[in-house]
């Protein structure tokens, strides 16, 4: 089960709690280590219900998050060094803030028959990928950024009370930046989900991404993929908040299970140590401490990454079962903000109002640019 389904799953009651079983002294593994976990992120993850009586649901099957992947080779290069420094008055590094993002992002973007380390292009070259499409996948691309111009629960859309601000001036302001890249981009990211951002990788076409670190198996992949060995992993760039974009998946009973107490120790057993270890080598994301502290684990390229953003992985998803129709009007308008058919203010007021018609709760911020 996806962390953000969670609501609506449990509200319809397709899953069942495990708390029962988890104190059942006939079920519950001595080894188990429910300590192992982030209990923060597994909280957030598989837990639901009143905060004081919250039923648990389910452990934690892998924690995707999403880091900086970028060109090490072309960061490494004398030559684009030299030129980086003599354009922006500093050295060429990993960005770690904003601003830095969109310069690399610039400097990088080079057309068909220009130098790019010492080469001349075939074809032309971006600077960052994005993912675009309206999917999941756009809304996770600007969340990153509204969480870190912004903070609070679930990147700053709903607050702790259910009422909407997801037109606040920090996500005006983090919405004006995400589609300032698109210039930089490559133009069919436009409808890009994050497979083709990977697949753009693979290619040689783009510098730099936001992606995610389960994907990075495929750009490491010298069978698959022309930049095997020339990647570098970093944690996202931030501006007031570090941040990554979390997309964790539960293991859970069918509430139509048969035989529960059976698929309650399946899960034990799948999530124990040494099982979650070989999946982690695999290709699996860790979702245990163990398991990244594991010296054969620390030697695949982006985990050290992983393990760097993993504190600050966006927690607090909206536990709404309305988040499925919320999602629907987020991907809607946020495509017509990168694709210039609405300013972010607009996009963001036309959601707020939206999205006021699904929860009926309150508007923080006035939506008075909704069209």
């Amino acid at each position: 089960m996806p962390f953000d389904d969670i609501a609506a799953v449990t509200a319809k009651k397709y899953v069942q709690p495990i708390n029962r079983f988890m104190t059942d002294p006939k079920l519950l593994d001595p080894e188990i280590d429910l300590g192992d976990y982030s209990q923060k992120l597994w909280i957030n993850t598989s837990w639901f219900g009143d905060p004081v009586y919250r039923q648990v649901y389910g452990f934690p099957c892998e924690y995707p998050t999403r880091i900086l992947w970028y060109r090490k080779d072309l960061l490494n290069n004398d030559t684009e060094k030299k030129n980086f420094i003599k354009k922006y008055g500093y050295e060429l590094a990993p960005p770690t803030n904003f601003l830095q993002l969109y310069n690399m992002a610039e400097f990088f973007t080079r057309d068909k028959g220009e130098k790019l380390a010492g080469e001349t292009l075939k074809r032309n070259f971006y600077g960052i990928g994005i993912s675009g499409k309206r999917h999941w996948a756009v809304i996770g691309e600007w969340l990153e950024y509204s969480q870190s111009f912004g903070g609070g629960p679930w990147a700053g859309t709903v607050d702790n009370n259910n009422d909407i601000i997801v037109n606040r001036p920090e996500n005006v302001e983090s919405l004006k930046a995400w589609v300032s890249l698109f210039r930089f981009a490559p133009p069919g990211c436009v409808d890009w989900y994050w497979d083709l951002k990977t697949t753009a990788f693979q290619k040689g076409k783009v510098a730099m991404a936001l992606a995610w670190n389960d994907q990075a198996y495929e750009v490491e992949n010298p069978k698959n993929s022309s930049v095997a060995g020339k990647m570098g992993y970093a944690v996202n760039p931030s501006k007031k908040f570090k941040m990554s974009h979390f997309g964790p998946w539960s293991w859970t009973v069918s509430a139509k299970s048969k035989n529960p107490e059976a698929a309650y120790l399946y899960m034990q057993w799948v999530r124990s140590k040494n099982i979650a270890l070989k999946c982690a080598i695999e290709g699996a994301m860790p979702s245990r401490y163990s398991v990244y502290a594991n010296p054969e684990v620390q030697k695949i390229p982006f985990m050290k990454a992983t393990m760097e953003a993993l504190p600050h992985a966006m927690t607090g998803p909206v536990h709404l079962p309305e988040w499925g129709a919320m999602c629907q009007e987020l991907q809607l308008y946020l495509t017509k903000a990168h694709r210039q058919e609405m300013t972010p203010k607009e996009a963001l007021d036309t959601i707020a109002i939206k999205w006021k018609d699904i929860l009926k709760t309150n508007l923080v911020y006035p939506a008075d640019a909704a069209k």
